[in-house]
């Protein structure tokens, strides 16, 4: 991991190379094919400021494609989750578990996780970020490892990995889970006491794609998953979920 340099202009990301200035970013590309993608900062609804390398602009967008088919989640998962458990099981074990259980959800979100989608070296000269640098006073060049934002190839290849992940994590650790892209929802029983949540962080430990600590929510009552708030504390009562557009914009 490497930062280009001190300015909050920069984010720390996944290259090949430190950034070269000026001549010596043109002479390293040589007269190789290369793409430059300008890097600019971006504002989100929350007032929140986020630098992207925008792959839209820079052209990459126009020269990709893929045949493979976007397969989206909904912001009502965790409610579908307990849905198909609870209709599995018996009059009885539905009964045992509302005197006994209840529901809990907890969220999960991968730092950067299309960063993490590498390419080849040659591929990655379709990747050539340019900005100006203000303490070299120079155009400043970033080759990059990972994918850039705005680029349709990040959106189905990240899509596919979410796929893989939550199967993993159905198969091996029986938890639960969902995925829109990098945000996961985690539902599970009181009784388990996060212990899925942690098996499956212990499972993205493993394949080298851990989640971001400052984003997780533990195991509760509620939470929130694309946009909405969740409460399951009212299952065992009326039989259903909760769901209100969350506070924040």
């Amino acid at each position: 991991m490497h930062s280009c340099c001190n300015s909050p202009w920069r984010t720390p990301v996944m290259v090949f190379v430190h950034p070269l200035c000026g001549e010596q970013g043109s002479s390293g590309i040589g007269d190789q094919a290369h793409r430059l993608i300008p890097r600019c900062v971006i504002t989100q609804s929350s007032g929140k400021q986020r630098v992207i390398d925008n792959g839209d602009t820079g052209g990459q967008s126009d020269l990709s494609s893929d045949a493979n088919r976007l397969t989206l989640c909904s912001p009502v998962r965790p409610a579908q989750h307990i849905s198909l458990v609870m209709h599995c099981w018996s009059e009885e074990e539905v009964a045992e578990f509302c005197q006994n259980d209840a529901w809990e959800t907890g969220r999960e979100d991968l730092p950067s996780a299309y960063r993490y989608c590498p390419m080849s070296q040659q591929e990655s000269l379709g990747c050539v970020v340019v900005w100006f640098d203000h303490e070299w006073q120079t155009p400043a060049y970033q080759v990059y490892a990972g994918l850039l934002f705005g680029l349709p190839l990040v959106v189905t290849s990240l899509n596919r990995f979410s796929r893989l992940l939550e199967a993993l994590t159905r198969r091996y650790c029986q938890v639960l889970t969902s995925l829109y892209f990098d945000d996961a929802t985690i539902t599970d029983v009181r009784s388990a006491k996060g212990s899925g949540q942690w098996a499956m962080n212990q499972l993205c430990l493993m394949i080298g794609s851990p989640f971001a600590e400052d984003k997780k929510q533990t195991m509760q009552s509620n939470g929130t998953f694309l946009g909405l708030t969740h409460d399951l504390s009212c299952i065992n009562q009326t039989g259903h979920v909760r769901f209100w557009a969350r506070a924040r914009p």
